[in-house]
């Protein structure tokens, strides 16, 4: 991230702008994939760029907390 921050207690920070962007062209580079369903941890980081990788596509965001980052510090 920008800041070189670590935060992996969720719901832990949203995206940068540049990771809005990146997130965005996630969504283009996958546009022409077969997706049943998108599955990301309860990091905010995490399900922002899930959901706008998937925007529009009409596909379940499913939440998942077996995927956060395990605890530290």
């Amino acid at each position: 991230n920008v800041a070189g921050a670590v935060n992996a207690a969720p719901p832990g920070e949203g995206l940068s702008a540049a990771g809005l962007e990146e997130a965005r062209a996630l969504g283009r580079a996958l546009a022409s994939g077969p997706i049943d369903v998108g599955v990301s941890s309860r990091l905010r980081r995490a399900h922002d760029t899930l959901t706008l990788a998937l925007a529009g596509r009409g596909k379940p965001c499913v939440v998942e907390p077996r995927l956060d980052e395990i605890g530290f510090g």
